[in-house]
C-alpha cells in the first residue's frame, strides 16, 4: 500500500519517496516529479542519497523532507536523509577538534595548576615588657615620728610594757595619741612575750598569787589571755 506524507507532497513507492504528482499537471510536471525532486526545487533523489540540483546553492536544504513509515507496532518512523547528513557533518566537526578543545581543558583545568603555598606570616615585633614602676619609697616621716618612734623603742629596751600602757607613756610624754598610736604599732612587739617579761619582774620584788598576778597584770594593761599567759610563763 502506497503511503502520502502528511504534507501530500511526498508518496512511498515501496523503495523511496516520490513527489506526488498535482492533479491538473501535465506529463511534463508528472516527469519532474517522477525524478525525485525536493519541494524547494533544490535537491534531486539519486537513488541513494539527495544531491543539490544544477540550480541550487551549495547550502543543505531550509526544510528536509521527512516521511514517517508505519512500523509494526502502530507508531511512526520519521526518516530524515538531511538531518542525517548534517548530523554526520556535526559529528565529523566535533571528533575532528575533540583533540584541541580536550588539550584546551586540560590546560586550564583548576585541578592542573599547581597549588600555591601559603606564605609565612611576617611575626610581628615583641613589644618589649613595660619596665617595672619604682617601689615606693618609704613616706617621709614627721619630726614628731621619728621622735616617738625612738622613745618606744627605748621603752621597750629597759622595761615591759603592754600595748596599752606604752601608748599611755608616750602620751605622758606629751606625744599626741594619734603619733603615740603609730609609734607602738610600728615597734611590732610580742605582747605575750611583754606579759611574761612583768611577771618575772614582779615576782622578782613581791610575792603574788597566780589570781593576784593575773590581776596585777591586766591593771598594767594587758589583756586576760596575755596576763594569763604571762602567770603561766613563771610557773603558775
Amino acid at each position: 500500500m502506497n503511503e502520502i506524507s502528511p504534507d501530500g507532497q511526498w508518496q512511498w513507492n515501496g523503495t523511496h519517496w516520490v513527489a506526488v504528482a498535482n492533479s491538473v499537471g501535465s506529463s511534463a510536471s508528472a516527469e519532474t516529479t517522477s525524478a525525485d525532486i525536493s519541494p524547494d526545487g533544490q535537491w534531486r533523489w539519486n537513488g541513494s542519497e539527495w544531491t543539490p540540483t544544477d540550480a541550487a546553492t551549495p547550502k543543505l536544504p531550509s526544510t528536509t523532507p521527512t516521511a514517517s513509515k508505519e512500523s509494526g507496532n502502530g507508531k511512526k518512523i520519521v526518516l530524515g536523509v538531511g538531518a542525517g547528513i548534517a548530523a554526520l557533518l556535526i559529528i565529523g566537526a566535533v571528533a575532528g577538534g575533540g583533540g584541541t578543545q580536550t588539550g584546551t581543558t586540560s590546560a586550564t583545568s583548576p585541578g592542573a595548576s599547581q597549588p600555591t603555598a601559603p606564605q609565612a606570616e611576617k611575626a610581628e615585633p615583641m613589644e618589649e615588657p613595660a619596665a617595672a614602676p619604682p617601689a615606693d619609697s618609704a613616706p617621709e616621716l614627721t619630726l614628731a615620728q621619728e621622735n616617738v618612734l625612738e622613745a618606744a623603742e627605748d621603752y621597750l629596751d629597759y622595761q615591759a610594757f603592754s600595748r596599752s600602757g606604752l601608748i599611755e607613756q608616750l602620751e605622758y610624754e606629751d606625744y599626741s595619741a594619734k603619733d603615740a598610736t603609730w609609734a607602738v604599732d610600728q615597734v611590732n612587739a610580742d605582747w605575750d612575750e611583754q606579759a611574761a617579761l612583768a611577771a618575772k619582774d614582779y615576782l622578782e620584788y613581791d610575792s603574788f598569787s597566780r589570781s593576784g598576778l593575773i590581776e596585777q597584770l591586766k591593771f598594767e594593761g594587758y589583756t586576760t589571755a596575755q596576763a594569763t599567759f604571762g602567770a603561766k610563763a613563771v610557773g603558775y
